[in-house]
């Protein structure tokens, strides 16, 4: 019909960019079924009822424009948002995006499995109690997570505070400590003794 057309030029475009991940799905409230479907894989098809239910506000569809979750008939997870379609100020349909969540849930899992720690052991600060690579490499990581701050970008004064930080932790006691962030901070070893020169 005429006027979904420019819906339907958009549902192709959308999924012909996020094949296979996206569904559109155009429902016609005037016939209440669905009026095309893009990339199907809810087991749905055009000039079925569009199963919005009937206490669906078609009135007020709007309530509906939030991301929500639904389960696919084979059990996926799909995360989806919908859109009013008007006409002469008259709502004439909805415009409905989902997004297969299954390949990220799957990945994430298997993400955990690698991450997971659960045969290690020992604790991890038994573990690198004397690896002083490890506690400082720790301590600089605290520093950017507190300061909310990327290695390569910090200023002179940043890391003039970061080897602050690490004299006050004793951690340039250790030989080739000096050298090992000088390394770190794409500075001499010069610089750093400068740093701890102008930091006392």
């Amino acid at each position: 019909m005429y006027m979904f057309e420019s819906h339907e030029n958009i549902a192709n475009a959308l999924t012909k960019l996020c094949h296979p991940f996206v569904e559109v799905v155009i429902h016609n409230f005037d016939k209440d079924e669905i009026h095309s479907i893009h990339n199907p894989f809810s087991n749905r098809e055009a000039g079925e009822d569009s199963g919005l239910g009937k206490n669906f506000d078609k009135e007020n569809p709007s309530l509906y424009m939030r991301p929500y979750f639904k389960t696919n008939y084979d059990g996926r997870k799909v995360k989806s948002i919908s859109v009013p379609i008007t006409e002469n100020n008259r709502k004439i349909g909805m415009f409905c995006i989902n997004f297969d969540l299954n390949v990220f849930s799957e990945l994430q899992d298997t993400m955990n499995l690698f991450f997971q720690t659960k045969d290690v052991m020992l604790p991890v600060d038994e573990l690198f109690k004397d690896d002083w690579q490890e506690k400082i490499n720790r301590y600089i990581a605290s520093y950017l997570k507190q300061e909310n701050k990327v290695l390569t970008q910090l200023s002179r004064q940043e890391k003039i505070d970061l080897v602050k930080m690490l004299h006050q932790n004793n951690l340039f006691n250790i030989k080739h400590a000096a050298q090992y962030v000088a390394n770190i901070l794409k500075i001499s070893r010069a610089s750093v003794y400068l740093y701890l020169k102008e930091a006392s």
